[in-house]
């Protein structure tokens, strides 16, 4: 029932952080190309975007698992060897019995908003670690202030009774 916040400097590498963190939550010990190592560690992973649509985190996720370039993937450039690693990922995350769920919000979406969506997956999955990317393009849920930083306090405070409230580690 924790909550962090990675900060740092426009176009500093925050969500390509937070995403491989997010991704070796949800392998654990478990090498999609090698084989599974370790089953029990992985965790079930809900990845809240406000920023990429489900299709672009998709494919950075599939290249980051498979050990391949996100560009010759998004480019259908891959050579041989790459599709094989490809197949094999996909394969893996078909039969892995983990959830790497990616939820694509809209920019201004409210802490009420992803907390309905999330009693819905729940019905799918139990996520056991929750990634929010990122927390300054959400709106307070009783409305907006008008000042920035008031407005990213009040989604900071939401964010984080929601985790304690879900008993959950929440990263964003």
């Amino acid at each position: 029932s924790e909550m962090m916040v990675i900060g740092g400097a426009s176009s500093s590498g925050k969500s390509l952080l937070m995403m491989n963190m997010a991704i070796n939550a949800y392998l654990g010990t478990n090498d999609p190309i090698n084989g599974v190592t370790g089953r029990e560690d992985g965790k079930n992973v809900l990845y809240i975007s406000l920023e990429m649509s489900k299709e672009q985190l998709e494919q950075r996720v599939d290249a980051n698992i498979a050990h391949i370039p996100h560009r010759g993937l998004t480019r259908g450039k891959l050579n041989q060897e790459e599709v094989i690693k490809w197949k094999q990922s996909l394969k893996f995350q078909k039969n892995y019995d983990k959830v790497f769920y990616i939820l694509d919000m809209p920019r201004n979406s409210t802490m009420a908003e992803i907390e309905a969506k999330f009693e819905i997956i729940t019905g799918i999955f139990k996520p056991e670690a929750v990634f929010v990317d990122y927390l300054q393009l959400m709106s307070p849920s009783l409305g907006a202030t008008g000042t920035d930083w008031m407005d990213v306090g009040r989604v900071a405070e939401e964010l984080h009774e929601f985790c304690r409230k879900k008993d959950l580690p929440v990263i964003t």
